[in-house]
C-alpha cells in the first residue's frame, strides 16, 4: 500500500505536466467546456465504442477528459474519453456522476444524478494492475506485444463487472441502483478501444428530465468522483484542524506514486449549460 499524505501541491503540479503532455496536441484545439448543443448520430448504441460520435466536443482540463454532451428526440447523451492511466483509474475507482441541474448549485432540488460504475474492489485493482504494465513498459513497442491481450482482459472484466448504474432526483423511478440492462431506457457502458483509451457512454429518456429541461436551457455538472468518494469509512476532518489526513491507496492504483495517488483520491468536476438541439 502506498500512504498518501493530502496536499501535495507541487508535487502534483509537476506530475500534471508530466501527465498532461503527450494529450495536449489533440486537446489544444478543443474548448475546455463545450460551447454548442448537439444533435446525436442516427446510429448511436451505448456500448463503450465511439466511433459514431467523431471527434469530442471539448477536452476540459480541470478532469483530464475530452466529452460530448448531444440529444435526439428521445434521450440526453454523456459521452467521455480518457486516454492517461492515472485518469483512468480513477474513473474506474470511483466513477463519473452527471448532475442535471436548474441552478449553477449542486445542492439544487431539483436536480438529477445518474452515476455509473460501481467496480468490485477485486476488478478494479486487476486492471489497475494491467495499466501498470503498460506503465513499465520501456516503448511503445514492447507493450504493443501484449497490447491485445490486455485490452481483451480489461474489457471482459468491465463488462462483467460494471453492471450498476445509480439515479436520483426522478419521481417516477422508486430505485435508486437501476441494473445496466434495466428497461427504463437507461443505459450505460464503458470499454477501452484499440489505442488504449477509456470510452464512457450514458444516455437518459429526456421524458426522465426534470421540467426545467425539456425546453429551457439547464446546467450539467460532470463530475470524476475519485477512488474513496464512495467509501464510508474514510474520516474527514474539517478544515483549519491540525490532523494531517493519511489514506491508503491500493499499490495497483498507486502506480506512479504519491502524486499520481492524490489525483486519484481528490474529486474533480466541471459545469456546463445545455440546450435541448431541436
Amino acid at each position: 500500500m502506498t500512504k498518501l499524505i493530502v496536499n501535495l501541491p507541487n508535487k502534483l503540479r509537476f506530475y500534471m505536466l508530466l501527465v498532461l503532455f503527450p494529450i495536449q496536441s489533440s486537446a489544444q484545439k478543443l474548448p475546455d467546456i463545450q460551447k454548442h448543443n448537439l444533435r446525436a448520430p442516427i446510429d448511436v448504441k451505448i456500448d463503450g465504442n465511439v466511433n459514431e460520435w467523431g471527434e469530442f466536443q471539448a477536452y476540459n482540463h480541470n478532469t483530464d477528459i475530452f466529452y460530448t454532451v448531444a440529444n435526439d428526440d428521445k434521450n440526453l447523451y454523456l459521452v467521455v474519453q480518457a486516454k492517461d492511466d492515472v485518469i483512468i483509474k480513477k474513473i474506474i475507482g470511483g466513477g463519473i456522476t452527471l448532475y442535471l441541474c436548474s441552478v449553477r448549485k449542486k445542492n439544487d432540488k431539483d436536480r438529477v444524478s445518474i452515476a455509473f460504475p460501481f467496480l468490485a474492489d477485486s476488478v478494479r485493482d486487476a486492471i489497475a494492475m494491467s495499466l501498470n504494465l503498460r506503465m513499465a513498459a520501456r516503448n511503445e513497442k514492447e507493450f504493443m506485444k501484449k497490447a491485445d491481450s490486455l485490452i481483451f482482459s480489461m474489457n471482459h472484466r468491465l463488462i462483467g463487472s460494471a453492471k450498476e448504474i445509480s439515479i436520483t432526483g426522478v419521481k417516477t423511478i422508486e430505485d435508486s441502483i437501476l441494473s445496466v440492462y434495466n428497461d427504463l431506457g437507461i443505459n450505460a457502458a464503458m470499454r477501452f478501444d484499440k489505442f488504449k483509451s477509456l470510452n464512457y457512454e450514458l444516455s437518459i429518456p429526456l421524458k426522465y428530465l426534470p421540467s426545467f429541461a425539456q425546453n429551457h436551457l439547464f446546467y450539467y455538472n460532470i463530475k470524476l468522483n475519485g477512488l474513496f468518494s464512495t467509501r464510508d469509512d474514510i474520516t474527514i476532518y474539517p478544515a483549519g484542524s491540525n490532523v494531517i489526513a493519511v489514506v491508503s491507496i491500493p499499490t495497483s492504483m498507486a502506480g506512479k506514486g504519491a502524486a499520481a495517488a492524490d489525483i486519484i483520491d481528490n474529486q474533480t468536476d466541471f459545469w456546463g449549460e445545455y440546450v435541448l438541439k431541436k
